[in-house]
């Protein structure tokens, strides 16, 4: 997702808001020739530019699976919690 801009020179950077879903199916985006069998795929990584254009800080969320009580992790493949990293 390119967030810069490039206008009469001058660079800057797009704060709009962008929403992003956990499951993305990307078979509409693939031409039909090409032989793939699972055009689905699931969001586990963002990366957060905060800051200027020229200037700033990066930080990143991951998708971390729960642990249930007694230290295990939990079997269910939907249990999920987004964790920050500065």
């Amino acid at each position: 997702l390119n967030r810069l801009s490039f206008e009469n020179g001058e660079s800057r950077k797009i704060n709009k808001k962008v929403v992003y879903y956990d499951e993305l199916n990307l078979k509409k985006y693939v031409h039909p020739d090409i032989d793939v069998k699972c055009f689905d795929y699931t969001l586990f990584y963002i990366i957060v530019h905060e800051g200027h254009f020229d200037d700033g800080h990066y930080y990143s969320y991951i998708k971390q699976r729960n642990k249930i009580k007694n230290g295990n992790f939990d079997m269910n493949p939907f249990d999920y919690n987004w964790v920050k990293l500065n």
